[in-house]
């Protein structure tokens, strides 16, 4: 019994943790491919986005991913440790762990998750037994899909969501650096789905940098699951859905899977204005009716599913926009043409006027040379690797009339006479203690004053370096036509154009035109709210005021049709002008 109690006793103690560093680097499978030079010659210009997700993917880090280490047990595994790639997509932390009541050195993997610090989650279908009998009859409350309504069993089915975790396999705590492993065929856990999953997540992450550039509207946090039941893919609320068979083919050229990967965007778009547009319920019992139904990009469908999809196809071109200044060449997916008949409950005439009220003309449009624009005496002339030119403003740095500029390597402050300067948080610190000892507090540190950071007057920035701090603004250059020369947005397009000159006289040299940001048309959805399910009712209430109205600068819009001809042109064939400006 003495023997038993204490072979007991033994097993009970817990085995010693062990500590141990891991080290990893993961990268991503991106759809690059090399970009045309600036100047329309054979130079090396880098890469830039495949859109249509058919080439072989090129390695690049990973940032914002958490790599946990986990010691594999039976039963549960334990956590280790976890840390966030860095931008060059690396780890290196300190992790512990035992190998639980057995005693020996713990078996360790690292699990990468599937989940973006952008606000998304890539991952799998998550339905168990337990659910369907919550729910009811879940397979067949899809039936109706077809007919265009969706039953709350049948969202909480498809909405259902595990995030994706790609496993290494198990090493010994003397062996944790594992390298650099790239999402999906770098790991143990391979697979088409695997190798599919790792591709999702690189082109959501893309379009949402390029959104977070272009607008300060986000989406609300969604979800990509790409082992789904159905999808083509297709959005329910807040879940993206990609079928199971399309993730798993072979990616190229007008492949299943490839067209999947280039419909992020547009499916991002769904998410964006689900969000803007309305809560949960109102989706649910109202417009899901509407939207839940096949659509072609030329046919007729109810106004709603129209101006659903067309924004859609519009989110899409901002993300996948790519301009070149050397040549004023704007290349956009083929969706941005007209249909081939009017009428705004056409999904392609509905893209057509968004692409023409953010893009301006789509082609042809006049060869320039955005290098040689010049700047005003006086400004500074920068020419970045786009070849954009920018002219600056350079002054200095201002302080209250009670104190003086004094020049640091950091920063720059601004103190006052016979004080000695020191942090905020410092001198709050100090003070604490005198009055902890009870020193008066004209006693106290009063030759001290808590500094303040030198400011710039907008809209210059600080720019701080060696030496004095900049404030630099930025001055559009010079240019012939009036209008004022256009800089880059954020997804890298022109915001103005240059096009026929609409006001008598008119000017064979034409006039540039400020074209509608990505927030001022997608403030026109947040504005209308639940109130608009047509694009010609968002079109009366929220485009056209905006757009006969002019800008702080004076100048007309280019989307203000009555001064200008070539947004005529450009809408005619989805509608007659009269449809928009009557």
């Amino acid at each position: 019994m003495r023997r038993l109690f204490a072979a007991l006793l033994f097993l009970s103690v817990p085995a010693a943790a062990e500590t141990f560093t891991v080290t990893m680097q993961v990268v991503c499978p991106a759809s690059l491919q090399p970009a045309p030079s600036p100047d329309g010659g054979t130079a090396d210009a880098g890469l830039e986005l495949d859109p249509t997700f058919s080439v072989p993917f090129t390695r690049v880090p990973c940032a914002g991913l958490k790599v946990t280490a986990m010691d594999s047990d039976f039963g549960w595994d334990e956590y280790c440790g976890a840390a966030f790639t860095d931008s060059q997509g690396r780890v290196s932390f300190a992790a512990e762990c035992s190998d639980g009541l057995t005693g020996g050195a713990p078996d360790v993997y690292v699990k990468v998750e599937g989940r973006s610090m952008f606000g998304f989650s890539v991952g799998t279908h998550d339905y168990g037994l337990w659910d369907g009998i919550v729910d009811g009859a879940v397979i067949a409350g899809l039936g109706p899909l077809s007919i265009g309504t969706l039953p709350s069993h049948a969202v909480d089915y498809l909405r259902s969501h595990e995030t994706y975790a790609w496993l290494s396999e198990e090493r010994a705590p003397t062996d944790t650096a594992f390298g650099t492993r790239t999402l999906g065929n770098g790991f143990d856990r391979e697979g088409a789905i695997s190798n599919f999953a790792a591709r999702q997540l690189w082109a959501a992450e893309y379009a949402q940098q390029v959104l977070r550039a272009t607008t300060a509207y986000k989406l609300m946090d969604f979800n990509y699951t790409v082992d789904a039941p159905l999808g083509t893919p297709m959005t329910v609320w807040d879940t993206v859905l990609v079928n199971e068979d399309r993730a798993t083919d072979a990616l190229g050229a007008n492949n299943r899977a490839s067209a999947a990967l280039a419909a992020t965007p547009h499916e991002m778009g769904h998410v964006l204005h689900n969000g803007l547009h309305s809560g949960f319920a109102h989706w649910l019992y109202l417009d899901v009716i509407d939207l839940m139904t096949d659509h072609q990009y030329d046919e007729r469908h109810n106004p709603y599913l129209a101006w659903y999809e067309g924004f859609g196809n519009w989110v899409q071109h901002v993300a996948y926009a790519r301009f070149n200044w050397g040549t004023n060449t704007l290349r956009l997916p083929d969706t941005h043409r007209a249909a081939t008949r009017p009428g705004f409950d056409i999904e392609g005439n509905v893209t057509h006027a968004l692409v023409a009220t953010y893009f301006g003309p789509v082609t042809p449009r006049p060869v320039i040379d955005y290098r040689t624009f010049t700047c005003a005496p006086g400004l500074g002339r920068v020419v970045d690797a786009l070849g954009v030119v920018r002219c600056e403003q350079v002054t200095a740095p201002r302080c209250a009339a009670s104190r003086t500029l004094t020049v640091r390597a950091d920063r720059d402050i601004c103190v006052s006479p016979d004080f000695i300067p020191v942090d905020a948080a410092t001198l709050a610190q100090w003070r604490a203690t005198c009055r902890a000892d009870g020193i008066a507090p004209e006693r106290c540190f009063t030759r001290f004053e808590a500094y303040v950071f030198s400011s710039c007057p907008a809209p210059s920035v600080a720019v701080v370096k060696v030496g004095r701090d900049d404030c630099v603004t930025t001055v559009r250059p010079q240019v012939s036509a009036p209008g004022g020369a256009p800089l880059p947005r954020g997804d890298g397009t022109p915001d103005r154009v240059l096009a026929t000159d609409g006001v008598a006289p008119a000017s064979a040299a034409g006039r540039w035109y400020p074209l509608a940001s990505a927030d001022t048309i997608i403030g026109w959805v947040a504005a209308a709210g639940d109130g608009s399910h047509a694009f010609e009712t968002l079109w009366s209430t929220q485009a056209r005021p905006w757009c006969i109205g002019a800008g702080a600068d004076g100048y007309p819009r280019f989307c203000n049709a009555p001064l200008s001809p070539e947004f005529v042109s450009q809408v005619a064939p989805s509608m007659a002008p009269s449809a928009l400006f009557p």
